[in-house]
């Protein structure tokens, strides 16, 4: 792979994914794909009636060019203020190998 790539990935509440999309695009990123999902493990489960009620979340997955991806992590950051308990987490993880992007990966620069 000629290019650089990193996927910034914001595990978010379900209510701020819109958030972090926009907040990508503002920051430059093509597009993103959001994943459902729920917490898990958490000792600060609420109980109601006995039952734990679990928070959904959503994985905002943003493919991008090494060269905007800090921009991309700290304006999804900005957008949903990690600094506060439970807002979410962010990673920036290398892409070393992509199967059946093509031409797409050149054009997320």
């Amino acid at each position: 792979m000629d290019e650089a790539y990193e996927l910034v990935v914001a595990i978010v509440n379900r209510s701020a994914s819109n958030k972090a999309v926009e907040a990508a695009i503002a920051a430059g990123a093509k597009g993103s794909t959001i994943i459902s999902g729920r917490g898990a493990g958490s000792e600060a489960a609420i109980h109601i009636f006995g039952l734990a009620v679990e928070h959904e979340k959503d994985l905002v997955l943003v493919a991008c060019s090494t060269e905007i991806s800090g921009k991309v992590a700290d304006t999804i950051d900005k957008a949903i203020d990690t600094s506060i308990p439970g807002n979410g987490i962010i990673l920036v993880l290398p892409i070393k190998r992509s199967l059946g992007l093509g031409k797409i990966l050149p054009a997320m620069k």
